[in-house]
């Protein structure tokens, strides 16, 4: 049972590093974004560019502090971390809920293909990491 738990953890921690890196390492707009604008707006004016590189950056780090958080909690890097699974599955909840539920919606009212398939099994692979490190 704790190969498997260790496992879906890793499983879990390569989703948010792929994630940061996407959004991180973005350079300039994804085209689902530029899409979901439509004609609203220009997507290479330079204040559109820079707000959208500022949110991705922010994203980007924010998920990478994430996954730094959850390998050192569930992987108790440091000693006597034992709430360290429940805490690291509280981030990654807190992470994924809202983001799932903006690019969800997104998606639905655009006709636009956004990420919320992979940040859905992402948040699939913590919630059953949580379930097996409770079980064994």
């Amino acid at each position: 049972m704790q190969i498997a738990e260790t496992i879906f953890h890793i499983l879990t921690l390569l989703v948010l590093v792929a994630m940061a890196a996407r959004y991180g390492l973005a350079r300039g707009i994804h085209g689902y974004h530029k899409d979901a604008m439509g004609a609203s707006a220009d997507p290479e004016a330079p204040g559109v560019t820079l707000v959208f590189r500022a949110l991705y950056l922010a994203i980007g780090f924010g998920t990478l502090a994430v996954a730094l958080g959850y390998a050192v909690l569930v992987f108790r890097v440091t000693p006597d971390l034992g709430y360290g699974t429940g805490y690291a599955f509280v981030m990654a909840s807190v992470l994924a809920v809202p983001m799932l539920a903006v690019t969800w919606r997104v998606e639905r009212m655009s006709g636009v293909k956004t990420p919320w398939r992979v940040i859905l099994a992402g948040t699939v692979l913590a919630v059953i990491a949580y379930a097996l490190s409770l079980i064994g």
